[in-house]
């Protein structure tokens, strides 16, 4: 009960990464529903067999829960990405199959071909092993990603998302093996002969691992709630708040009427020079008003102009890579990922959509 009043709590809570939090409510709701389901061994209920049964498609939203709570802390957007609905398919369709499967149950019960049934459910529980490891992996490749990016001018949410998103990566991995260990022992037979010692292993493991995830964010409340104190939040860099709609209007006459995110080589340092400004209450100033690092900050206004250039028909008459080039990026692939990460489809899936209306 504990893991759902907190998703209630992250659900309903209206600070800080407002969609990063529903995220990580789901990865908890999911543990829960893995724990409830166990009452389904000593409680004959429908209800508890019916939530056995759809907790084996609840599984499929463990890894696209973690993964897109990673990203969502690593790189904010300020609404959610339609694309990403498509990573929670795979839970749908399993609920849906192990829906139908309850009730039918009686049926299965009584079918002969057990070998074909033991077949069926190895092929599922390897898919849902394989389905939980690759978007554990995808996690931690943006967390190492993340990592690698890490400076002195780094403000301090990022490194508290950060810190925090390893550690979530490790949880998620020990949660992981323990479910690969536990089918093991069901294909092999062995759950079986140790099944109230492997129950009460497995209801333990669970258990810690959902309070860990629950005191972790209790304990950073940065990482779910952002800074609270706007006040003090220029307050270790020196930067007064009074002076903030002031740089961000040079600011905005640097970026829409000179243009500099044009410039391919264009750094933090380079900005903060021509706004007059120390390069770490730069970088803390972008963080704290558009809750993104530089690099992001200056590629969206990149894929604004690369989106407008489209438009007005520049594909017809260039390359992709040659708009790329002009929008201030210094590869395709770095254009197409942030351009895919803003709009929600490749450059060239936009082009054809401006083709086909």
């Amino acid at each position: 009960m504990l893991g759902l009043v907190w998703s209630y709590f992250l659900i309903t809570h209206q600070r800080g990464n407002i969609i990063a939090n529903r995220y990580l409510a789901m990865l908890l709701t999911a543990l829960a529903v893995l724990l409830i389901r166990q009452k389904a061994a000593t409680d004959s209920h429908p209800i508890f067999t019916w939530l056995y049964f759809i907790s084996q498609g609840v599984i499929f939203l463990i890894g696209p829960a973690l993964y897109l709570h990673v990203r969502q802390l690593i790189e904010p957007a300020s609404k959610s990405n339609p694309t990403s609905r498509r990573h929670f398919l795979p839970a749908l369709l399993s609920i849906i199959l192990m829906s139908l499967l309850f009730a039918n149950r009686s049926a299965i019960a009584s079918y002969d071909n057990i070998t074909l049934l033991k077949f069926l459910a190895f092929g599922f529980i390897l898919l849902q092993v394989v389905h939980l490891l690759v978007y554990i992996f995808r996690a931690r490749k943006y967390i190492h990603r993340q990592a690698s990016n890490i400076n002195k001018y780094t403000s301090a949410l990022i490194l508290i998302n950060t810190a925090w998103v390893k550690q979530l990566a490790i949880i998620s991995s020990i949660f992981s093996i323990v479910i690969m260990v536990m089918y093991l022992l069901i294909i092999s037979g062995g759950y079986y002969a140790i099944n109230n010692s492997a129950d009460i292993l497995y209801l333990m493991l669970v258990a810690i691992i959902v309070v860990s995830i629950i005191l972790k964010s209790w304990r950073q409340p940065e990482v779910i709630s952002g800074f609270y104190q706007d006040t003090e939040k220029y307050k270790t860099s020196g930067l007064k708040a009074a002076d903030v709609d002031l740089i961000k209007e040079k600011m905005r006459t640097l970026i829409e009427e000179e243009q500099v995110f044009l410039q391919p080589e264009l750094s933090l340092q380079q900005l903060a020079n021509r706004l007059e400004l120390p390069a770490h209450q730069l970088s803390q100033l972008i963080n704290q008003e558009y809750q993104l690092n530089f690099s992001h900050f200056i590629n969206e206004w990149r894929i604004s102009y690369a989106v407008a250039q489209i438009k007005n028909g520049a594909h017809k008459t260039t390359t992709l890579e040659g708009i790329a080039y002009e929008s201030g990026f210094n590869s395709r692939s770095t254009f197409s990922r942030a351009f895919k990460k803003k709009i929600g489809c490749s450059p060239k899936q936009f082009c054809d959509s401006l083709e086909e209306s």
